[in-house]
């Protein structure tokens, strides 16, 4: 796994695809203005970890959270549930002829097909 690398990620708390941005062993953690890793790199070898992954992902705000490798392979969250992380597949690219494929919107926009959202009213949802 390295940075860059999109991951499919499963644990408790459900199942994400996400990026990884950063991997390092306990020993290349850097020290943070006013916190020293050095006591924690010692909890963390002491512990069996051998990585600490970074992995983003995108579900409105940004979420990004920290994966633990033991040193038998298996991976943690910081609460301790294990995770299962591969590799994800590449997204799919549109197919010649498809509809996205032909668009007619320049090269580099997006197009955003208009659709109504629902409204707070009819949803039961109170005025702020």
């Amino acid at each position: 796994m390295s940075p860059g690398d999109r991951v499919h990620v499963s644990g408790a708390a459900g199942s994400v695809i996400g990026e990884v941005i950063s991997v390092a062993s306990p020993w290349e953690l850097p020290d943070l203005p006013e916190l020293e890793a050095g006591p924690a790199r010692g909890v963390l070898l002491e512990w069996g970890i051998v990585s600490v992954a970074m992995i983003g992902y995108n579900r409105p705000p940004r979420v990004v959270f920290a994966a633990l490798e033991l040193n038998d392979g298996r991976w943690f969250d910081l609460r301790g549930q294990e995770l299962s992380i591969s590799p994800a597949a590449a997204p799919a690219q549109p197919r010649e002829g498809s509809r996205r494929a032909r668009s007619s919107a320049p090269r580099g926009k997006r197009v955003i097909e208009s659709r109504s959202l629902p409204s707070p009213a009819k949803e039961g949802i109170p005025p702020a």
